[in-house]
């Protein structure tokens, strides 16, 4: 996946489960646009994990796993 498909999945993500910030989000320029719909992708993606049906250590691990990744990435 490239970066013009990860923002598009991104979006997709943002308009599916929060209409709201979607359309918000319409009003700015695409490259906070963008951004804005990675940062609720992300997100809503955490809280997936930490809503799921997972043990709590196996929430923990892939919690942890993103924050290594945001590390890896500063």
């Amino acid at each position: 996946m490239d970066l013009a498909d990860g923002y598009r999945h991104c979006r997709i993500i943002t308009k599916k489960m929060a209409r709201n910030f979607y359309y918000a989000f319409l009003f700015l320029p695409r490259p906070k646009r963008e951004a804005l719909y990675a940062v609720y992708a992300f997100c809503h993606s955490c809280d997936a994990i930490a809503d799921g049906e997972l043990s709590v250590d196996q929430k923990l691990t892939m919690l942890n796993g993103y924050l290594e990744d945001l590390h890896r990435i500063e």
